[in-house]
């Protein structure tokens, strides 16, 4: 019962935003996939040359195991003024550069400009990267959402703060797999009725749109950033202030004139 309501807190973690960017990322990465498939087979003519097409297919997998590179960098070189910008703010830089690679990428192969070995390569392995990117930013916002969440919501209790995080990223895990889902299932309706370029040039419209969405949620986290604390003289008094104040008390009870009393007060009473 209680790891239900913490799997329904974690819901919260998702906002709308940001389950938009994850659900249009995923469509994005699945509905060009067999698209681009059968104009590799057909187009560039590697359905003759099945050793070119398993280095092709190898070629679009080995970015992935950089991720970690990928995700150090999106942590170590922040985007924007580190001033003004959270650093989950800064990850969704990383995310928008990624997915605006990635659909750069399928814009050659959606206007026919792919039709021999070395641009396929090129903006195959260059999409795969931009995907990776994407991929390894997007998971480092989703993580520091969670424990930032976790933190506020269950500091007193560290094992169901750790289920929060465990609930958000399971939540995260289903939104992408929806997407996932939506994206061959739109990918296979696309290519019944239309070439496949059109189901390519659709998977950039999901990208130009997860951008969207993703500088929305980017803007709602630049306006959360954290306020510069006020000057203390502009709020409460500073300490020569009490001090003073003070001095002038003691003077008044003395009989002494206030002015003369902050000059001499620290004088030693002279011997007559």
């Amino acid at each position: 019962m209680a790891w239900r309501a913490i799997g329904g807190e974690g819901a919260l973690a998702i906002t709308p935003l940001l389950a938009g960017v994850q659900l249009a990322n995923a469509v994005a990465m699945a509905l060009p996939l067999t698209a681009c498939s059968l104009l590799v087979v057909r187009d560039v003519g590697f359905g003759s040359h099945p050793e070119w097409l398993i280095a092709y297919d190898a070629s679009l997998f080995s970015p992935s195991f950089a991720a970690v590179l990928f995700g150090l960098l999106s942590d170590c070189v922040p985007m924007g003024r580190r001033d003004a910008l959270t650093r989950r703010c800064s990850r969704m830089r990383w995310v928008m550069l990624g997915m605006a690679g990635a659909g750069g990428c399928l814009g050659p192969f959606a206007s026919g400009a792919v039709r021999s070995p070395l641009p396929l390569f090129a903006f195959g392995i260059g999409g795969a990267v931009f995907v990776a990117i994407t991929g390894s930013a997007l998971e480092g916002v989703m993580v520091e959402r969670g424990r930032e969440l976790a933190e506020e919501r269950f500091a007193a209790d560290p094992l169901a703060g750790a289920r929060f995080r465990a609930a958000v990223q399971a939540l995260d895990y289903q939104v992408r797999g929806v997407g996932a889902l939506l994206g061959y299932g739109g990918s296979a309706l696309v290519l019944a009725r239309f070439p496949p370029r059109a189901a390519i040039g659709a998977g950039a419209a999901c990208y130009a749109l997860a951008i969207v969405l993703a500088s929305a949620y980017a803007s709602v986290l630049a306006r959360q950033t954290t306020p510069a604390l006020e000057p203390a003289s502009a709020g409460a008094p500073s300490a020569d202030a009490d001090d003073a104040a003070g001095a002038t008390a003691r003077a008044r009870a003395a009989g002494a004139p206030p002015a003369l009393s902050l000059i001499h007060i620290s004088e030693p009473t002279r011997r007559t």
